[in-house]
């Protein structure tokens, strides 16, 4: 989804220093395969909430374009994707946490209980990731109004 939409291939960057092991997991309580396809979400405790919201942003955006394609074609054939949700009983396990991400990527008390040498060896860049999907458009922030400041 990053890559193919234009508008998020900013984020290209984020993905390049994360992998499959570091996004959350999933797991099913059926294991009927004519039910519809709900996994809960298995929590990293290294991800931060902003990180997580992200990610669960992206993941809905991408449901909603497989379910709706808006390029004039049908949906791909094959199993609807699964919908992914955090209830209750959502496990939370400590997780593969990658190096080299911006400090608001990792959850504040888990930075906090690392050694100190193990935060100095993952290399945390120093300045907060923006997690922006969908930026105003700068038409919108240029206009004249009754709540405008022009």
């Amino acid at each position: 989804m990053v890559v193919h939409t234009e508008k998020y291939r900013r984020h290209t960057v984020l993905f390049q220093k994360m992998r499959t092991a570091n996004m959350s997991a999933d797991e099913s309580d059926s294991p009927d395969p004519t039910l519809p396809r709900v996994r809960r979400i298995i929590l990293a405790n290294w991800q931060s909430m902003e990180l997580r919201n992200f990610l669960w942003a992206l993941d809905a955006k991408y449901l909603s374009t497989t379910n709706r394609p808006t390029d004039g074609k049908r949906r791909t054939p094959g199993n609807k994707a699964c919908v992914r949700q955090v209830c209750d009983t959502s496990r939370a396990v400590a997780g593969v946490a990658p190096p080299g991400l911006w400090i608001n990527c990792y959850d504040p008390v888990w930075l906090e209980n690392l050694p100190e040498w193990e935060v100095e060896q993952m290399e945390i860049i120093n300045q907060p990731y923006d997690f922006t999907l969908d930026p105003p458009h700068e038409d919108a922030a240029n206009t004249t109004g009754p709540n405008s400041s022009l």
